[in-house]
């Protein structure tokens, strides 16, 4: 018989509970269907720097590749390109006021993840 203890030697207490034990807990529970959500905690942390507070629930557990793509300038992807040449063609204006016209535009960090 199995002892199921042997699998759990600690249990998780109020005192003990981290926040990347939280994080964690929840990309199990959104794999393979809440990428999108995984994302936003990504940046929401700044990937490694972590938030304003100081919390990086992240750090040591994700990695970057080796090399970015030429326009990142080095930095992560933050955000998606406008899509379709719809934007560029007829609201081409509205694209320039918030820099989406720039190469680099999809490294621009997001209002949450900003101090």
């Amino acid at each position: 018989m199995i002892n199921q203890n042997q699998f759990q030697p600690e249990k998780q207490t109020p005192a003990t509970l981290t926040l990347k034990d939280i994080m964690l807990q929840k990309y199990l529970a959104l794999y393979a269907y809440g990428f999108v959500e995984t994302w936003s905690d990504l940046r929401k942390y700044n990937y490694f720097d972590g938030d304003s507070k100081g919390n990086n629930p992240y750090l040591g557990t994700f990695f970057f590749p080796a090399s970015f793509y030429a326009d990142n300038g080095g930095k992560p992807i933050q955000r998606y390109r406008p899509r379709y040449n719809s934007e560029y063609i007829w609201n081409l204006e509205a694209l320039k006021k918030i820099g989406g016209d720039q190469p680099n535009y999809h490294t621009f960090k997001m209002w949450f993840s900003q101090p």
